[in-house]
């Protein structure tokens, strides 16, 4: 007998069924693997879309759109109107944040016209933004025009395309603050300004989050050409112009800067614009800032009481 073939082969006849199991075994593993690779993919899916859907029940994108165009920069989307987490906005034709269409009454219609403080921020209601405010206050009809980080440039473009808007109004008010002197706002991002509704809002609020634009410091020594054109256009108006002095919250404690801020928009003058700072309002305190330069919403109707008392719309008071 061949012992050595004996035992080579009865070594084979062993060696068959751990190779079997070692290959089961590791099929076994890969599949547990694709198993969980397979189970985490879906919980992260089903995260994901429970997300999506969470994010558009409570409203989280429907937020004002804009329409970005050469003669405004940008402006919000006309007849719109939607619920940002709660929060009510609308827009009308001629891109006005209230429901009515533009009519000028037969009364006093009061056009108020400047950037975000005019536009909101998402953390008003629509009742609780500046025209609506003044309008409650007041009552006379106040049509507001305005949109974020607009400059006067921005707003003298949207009056000039507008004429029909500058005929009605028995008022004519801007809203100006420190930076607002310079050359207009453009469109440069949908993170700032979109100008459509996302297919994702999970993907646009990380966006949103993640690639957050760095605010712009004001483009100082842009001035002449706005300047020019102002004192084009309150000449062409000929009647009164109402500009109100908006400051910074950091204007309010430092005698230096709230100086520099005077001098600046003094720049606005003309024979037929009359100031009125709010900076001389004892009943205006850094309190009443949400951050640095917006009203926090229950501080607004106060904006919108200087505004009344200063232009005397009802008497007043």
């Amino acid at each position: 007998m061949d012992y050595a073939q004996t035992g080579a082969a009865a070594g084979d006849a062993g060696s068959g069924p751990r190779a079997l199991w070692a290959r089961f075994s590791a099929l076994w593993g890969r599949r547990k693997l694709l198993v969980s690779a397979g189970i985490l993919a879906g919980l992260g899916l089903a995260g994901l879309l429970a997300a999506e859907v969470g994010a558009r029940a409570v409203g989280a994108v429907d937020f004002p759109t804009y329409d970005a165009n050469p003669v405004t920069g940008y402006i919000p989307t006309a007849d719109t109107a939607g619920r940002l987490l709660g929060r009510d906005w609308v827009f009308n034709e001629h891109h006005m944040g209230v429901a009515a269409p533009f009519a000028p009454s037969p009364a006093t219609d009061v056009v108020l016209i400047g950037d975000s403080l005019v536009y909101g921020t998402s953390s008003y209601r629509q009742d609780q933004r500046l025209g609506p405010n003044l309008q409650a206050l007041s009552g006379v009809t106040v049509w507001p025009i305005g949109a974020g980080s607009w400059s006067v440039a921005n707003e003298l473009a949207y009056l000039d395309a507008n004429p029909e808007v500058v005929a009605g109004a028995d008022r004519l008010v801007f809203i100006v603050n420190y930076a607002d002197i310079q050359s207009g706002s453009v469109w440069k991002s949908d993170l700032t300004h979109p100008r459509r509704h996302p297919l994702s809002a999970v993907t646009y609020l990380a966006a949103k989050t993640l690639l957050k634009p760095a605010a712009e410091d004001p483009r100082f020594g842009e001035e002449a050409p706005v300047l020019t054109h102002w004192r084009e256009f309150t000449g062409r108006y000929g009647r009164p112009i109402d500009v109100i002095l908006y400051p910074n919250k950091a204007m309010l404690t430092d005698p230096a800067k709230l100086k520099t801020y005077r001098d600046r928009l003094a720049l606005l003058a003309a024979p037929n614009v009359v100031f009125h700072d709010l900076t001389r309002d004892p009943r205006w305190t850094p309190d009443d800032y949400l951050d640095n330069i917006h009203p926090k919403p229950g501080a607004v109707i106060k904006v919108a009481r200087f505004v009344n008392e200063e232009l005397r719309l009802n008497g007043g008071g």
